[in-house]
């Protein structure tokens, strides 16, 4: 069996309160991310991902298909340190790590090139018929890294994590894709 990750999806109304503008995905179809994304090298043909919209994980699917292409990202960093770990408040954004307070007007803007990817999995979709709350999810990963937005899955917990879902993984079979 390859390995399995959480993916983390963000409405877009918890974009606003990111350090970048995130990404296109569609819950059903893709998950979008790009080359400077921990652990995103992880994600490759025939890799099992549970998707996390917001607070919940509301699916699984196995990559089927990988589309990569150059692209331009806008961070915001921190004036004081240039990191890009900042929490939303609602008059701007406090640095996770020099623990400032700023206002948004003084948020720094970066511009870098990535590679940007986009992992589908439409055709093996299975949604949750029991969404988990992201605590209850905890108990499934591999990591307490709370800061990644792709966190492995612990191997031996895969299934039962499929289980408790309640996803019909039945008619997903992996042999069907050919991976090469």
């Amino acid at each position: 069996m390859s390995t399995a990750f959480l993916v983390l999806s963000k409405s877009p109304e918890l974009i606003r309160w990111s350090a970048n503008d995130g990404y296109s995905d569609e819950v059903s179809s893709f998950y979008a991310f790009d080359d400077s994304v921990k652990n995103s090298r992880h994600l490759q043909l025939g890799t099992r991902i549970f998707l996390r919209l917001d607070d919940l994980v509301v699916g699984t699917g196995l990559v089927t298909g990988l589309d990569t292409r150059v692209a331009r990202k806008r961070l915001i960093k921190c004036p004081k340190c240039r990191r890009t770990a900042l929490t939303g408040t609602r008059h701007g954004f406090t640095c996770n790590f020099c623990k400032e307070h700023h206002d948004e007007r003084d948020m720094v803007i970066e511009e870098v090139e990535t590679v940007a990817t986009r992992a589908w999995y439409k055709n093996s979709w299975q949604p949750a018929q029991n969404p988990l709350h992201k605590l209850q999810a905890e108990f499934y990963l591999a990591t307490k890294d709370k800061q990644s937005s792709i966190r492995r899955v612990e191997q031996s917990k895969v299934e039962a994590l499929i289980e408790a879902l309640r996803c019909d993984s039945s008619g997903v079979n992996p042999s069907k894709f050919n991976f090469d």
